[in-house]
């Protein structure tokens, strides 16, 4: 047994227990031959110990023993480290078993190791104590806290290096020793009471530098560059930007939002500071780090520690639910699910209901409609803030609904179309499953949600987007109740309770994010109801301020620039609230579809106030009272926004808010009903919710629609094959309007649904000024008067090579002229309307000239979009409900013994 034990009592952040530590020390049954007590308040810990261990004998028979101030170590803890170094020769460091101070028989520490990516792995953590470990075992490292250490091993490897990462000196001593050929071994028998640092807490920051998860991070990026080959480790620094990027999105997927600015700042750190990572590197030792493969943990050792950390989080939350009493919720009765509830019956009854809609071909055309590019790259291009091919073209903020477009577009990317199309078909019974979950909120009732629901899909405002093919709209009604569900999820409202873990709430605040942007994009009018909403959620759930207040980042990403582009460049704000399709086509809607629209508005009010009186009796009248101020808020605001008149005369349609207010009185007499004891009174909600749905039902079987099967072309078919070799070519569509004539400069490929650009229409008054515009104003002018006058310069610099004249009688006189001019050659009579073509302007002489689709504004969008779906998809499956023996575990993730 060694002869001579220096105790190095080291304070640095607790003296308040500095002295319980002492006492501990003092107590031990096989007492050290001296104790020195070390202070320091810096980070500089090795060269203090190192100052203070000058005049110590430096021989195998002589160990250090680190008592921290922070830990308690029990009476025999020195006794039973030194019995440990009876075995070997070769051992040089032995490490006790750290026992939690909050929960006396919880392994918080028996030896460290790392995973093959070099993440700091506490393997036994959260076990109970019941002497399942009570042999002498090599670890690949150990924390110095009650360490004993050999001091000609401790002085041959340069101890404690103050030169790296303050959580990596620990696991970096131990693995100096391991390649000098000593063991690291852990003594169970020895037990020391040892606080831990948390990854949410304080206790720790002032002599990390920082936040417990950023020295985590840099303990990993410090390890690999200090005991790595050279050539690996230098390849691992040229990476470590790219490697700090993809955490960043791994920690996204991983539903830890709160580790990025932690991944971030370490990722920086470690790769400005190489000169001083590498210094480290100086006497790490002769052994390969490859001789300590065998103790690093392997796979299955790293799942475990995984799927233990997301249980005990899971744990943890069960049990700030029971003290919060959110219990009596989970333990309520299961209500039925969506295929239990026969909700599948009538969303099969929806899709023969909407047999008119049926996709039939690959795109669809008229009322609302437009067909996409049939290239998804060029809806794509047309996405955020990019080169935008309209007119002379400019750059600007495209439609953020040009984001939802490349969504749906991307689901059948080999034929863009086809998805839009499926829409319009699938539109009733997705809104249907939507309302459905929305209503679950409110009543576990499965008939209640399936009336109420059936209802909502079948809405006049409703029936009118889908007969137009008015895709925004319809994108709005459907996920509107959706987002309603995923806010209160991420806020733990309604009756199925909050979310069992971290990771869920991330996963429904991604959603959420996701659904905001989606809808407000549809219906920017929905934005002002949306944020409304949200804060009175938040101010109900102040505790989960936190995670709500991410919840609008996304939309902010997509529609900011859009909105300072209009507020501060065009001085026209009232254009936010501008639908984004409004205008592309001569009209939204038909008329009678708008007077049904507007006789259901009037008769919502009217059921409103009505149910509103019930509601307020029900024994949950503040939830009536907040739905009927809400559908009030969304009735004015549809009142307000159908009052406006936008470019071309044209009027949003109002269908996606007129489609809330209905949503707000389905949900009063959903609310109602579920209230309701009585028998004869449920009957009666029953019949009113079923003879409702009647003539709704009827309206949508007979609604004629206006957009029609067709194919994707927006212009004749001689302008398509040009239009794929490559060209600059520009098109004019001249059509005779009220008191004068319309003219349209476009792409020679036409106009598609995502050309729709609200920044270029509200900046007409502007654009039309400029020279090159009245140049163009004044060719036409000549061209359709007949007069010989139109100068073909204009045309020829404008890269104007066709004209189009639409059919219809009131271009008769149009077409008349310009059959005169010399200036053109009639290329025939198409689908389209007659087309012209300018002499002297070809494909070959005008190669298409290319622009980039990205901006740092797109690029900034794209990142944010991407980073809320990855937050947004589930990352496990759902654990078993906490029981009884697991519910006081702790989160094994949110703490790390040093």
């Amino acid at each position: 047994m060694p002869t001579e034990v220096t105790a190095l009592l080291v304070v640095h952040n607790e003296r308040a227990n500095a002295s319980r530590a002492r006492a501990a020390i003092e107590s031990q049954t096989l007492k050290p031959t001296r104790i020195l007590g070390v202070e320091n308040d810096t980070q500089k810990l090795g060269s203090v110990i190192s100052d203070a261990l000058k005049d110590l004998e430096s021989s195998k028979d002589h160990w250090l023993w680190f008592v921290h101030d922070d830990s308690e170590p029990k009476a025999n803890a020195l006794e039973e480290l030194l019995k440990a170094t009876e075995n070997s020769d070769t051992i040089a460091q032995i490490g006790p078993m750290q026992l939690s101070t909050v929960r006396p028989r919880e392994i918080s520490q028996l030896g460290l190791t790392l995973s093959r990516f070099g993440e700091i792995i506490n393997p036994v953590k959260g076990q109970l104590d019941q002497s399942q470990h009570d042999r002498v075992t090599d670890v690949f490292a150990i924390g110095t806290s009650a360490m004993l250490v050999r001091t000609d091993a401790y002085k041959e490897v340069g101890g404690l290096n103050d030169g790296v990462a303050t959580l990596a000196a620990d696991i970096d001593l131990s693995m100096r020793l391991r390649r000098h050929g000593y063991r690291v071994v852990t003594a169970p028998r020895a037990k020391v009471a040892h606080a831990s640092l948390t990854l949410n807490g304080q206790r720790g920051k002032k002599w990390l530098g920082g936040s417990v998860r950023t020295a985590l991070r840099k303990a990993t990026i410090q390890l690999r560059l200090t005991h790595d080959p050279l050539p690996l480790a230098l390849l691992y620094w040229l990476v470590l930007p790219l490697v700090t990027i993809y955490r960043m999105f791994w920690r996204l997927a991983q539903k830890r939002p709160g580790y990025l600015w932690s991944e971030l700042r370490a990722g920086f750190w470690g790769f400005l500071t190489l000169p001083k990572r590498l210094a480290s590197r100086s006497g790490a030792g002769k052994l390969p780090t490859k001789t300590l493969k065998p103790l690093r943990a392997s796979w299955e050792e790293v799942a475990k520690h995984n799927r233990q950390a997301i249980e005990s989080e899971e744990a943890a939350h069960s049990l700030a639910a029971f003290e919060r009493g959110d219990h009596e919720l989970v333990a309520e009765s299961r209500p039925k699910s969506f295929n239990q509830s026969g909700a599948w019956v009538l969303v099969l009854g929806l899709l023969a209901l909407s047999w008119s809609q049926f996709p039939l071909s690959e795109a669809l055309s008229g009322g609302s409609a437009l067909p996409l590019s049939n290239d998804w790259f060029n809806v794509f291009a047309r996405a955020g803030a990019s080169w935008q091919p309209i007119g002379q073209g400019f750059v600007a903020p495209s439609d953020p609904f040009n984001w939802v477009l490349l969504v749906l577009a991307s689901l059948t990317f080999w034929a863009p179309n086809l998805s839009l199309v499926f829409l319009v078909w699938l539109g009733r019974a997705l809104a249907f499953a939507s309302a459905w979950r929305a209503l679950s909120l409110l009543t576990p009732k499965a008939w209640q949600r399936n009336l109420g629901a059936l209802v909502y899909a079948l809405l006049p405002a409703f029936t009118a987007s889908l007969a137009a093919a008015e895709y925004p709209a319809i994108v709005a009604t459907v996920l509107s109740p959706w987002l309603v569900f995923a806010i209160a999820r991420a806020a733990g409202l309604g009756r199925s309770g909050s979310a069992r873990s971290d990771s869920r709430t991330w996963s429904w605040v991604g959603l959420s994010g996701i659904l905001l942007a989606a809808v407000g994009a549809a219906a920017p009018a929905l934005i002002a109801l949306s944020l409304l909403g949200l804060a009175l959620v938040a101010f109900t759930k102040i505790r989960r301020l936190g995670y709500l207040f991410w919840i609008p980042l996304p939309l902010a990403a997509i529609y900011l620039p859009l909105a300072l582009y209009e507020i501060v460049g065009l001085g026209h704000p009232l254009a936010l609230l501008a639908e984004p399709t409004v205008g592309i086509t001569k009209a939204t809607t038909a008329v009678d579809a708008l007077v049904t629209n507007q006789i259901w508005i009037d008769a919502s009010l009217v059921a409103i106030g009505v149910l509103a009186v019930f509601a307020l009796l029900v024994k949950r009248w503040v939830v009536s009272l907040v739905i009927f101020l809400f559908g009030v808020a969304a009735y004015v605001l549809s009142s307000f926004v159908q009052s406006l008149r936008f470019p071309d005369g044209q009027a949003s349609s109002g269908h996606a808010v007129s489609a809330i207010v209905g949503l707000t009185v389905i949900a009063l007499a959903v609310h109602f009903a579920s209230a309701l004891k009585a028998r004869f009174a449920l009957a009666s909600v029953a019949i009113v919710l079923a003879v409702t749905a009647l003539p709704l039902a009827w309206h949508a079987t007979t609604a004629k629609p206006t957009a029609i099967a067709s194919d994707t072309s927006v212009v004749p078919l001689l302008l398509q094959k040009q239009a794929e070799q490559g060209t600059d070519l520009q098109l004019l569509v001249i059509d005779s309007v009220t008191k004068g004539y319309g003219v349209k400069w476009l792409p020679i490929a036409g106009l598609h649904l995502e050309d729709s650009n609200l920044a270029y229409r509200f900046a007409g008054n502007d654009v039309n000024k400029t020279t090159t515009y009245q140049a163009i104003a004044q060719v036409v002018g000549d061209l359709v008067s007949g007069n010989g006058a139109a100068d073909a310069s204009v045309l020829e610099q404008n890269k104007v090579g066709y004209i189009l004249v639409p059919n219809g009688e009131q271009n008769a006189s149009v077409v008349a002229a310009l059959e005169s001019s010399a200036l053109l050659e009639s290329a025939g009579l198409t689908p389209f309307g007659e087309l012209w073509r300018v002499g002297g302007m070809s494909a070959a002489d005008n190669p298409a000239t290319e622009h980039s689709p990205w901006s740092l504004t797109k690029g900034i969008q794209l990142t944010t979009l991407l980073g809320f779906v990855l937050l947004a998809i589930p990352s496990r499956p759902k654990t078993k409900q906490a029981t009884d023996s697991v519910i006081f575990i702790d989160q094994s993730e949110s703490e790390l013994d040093v």
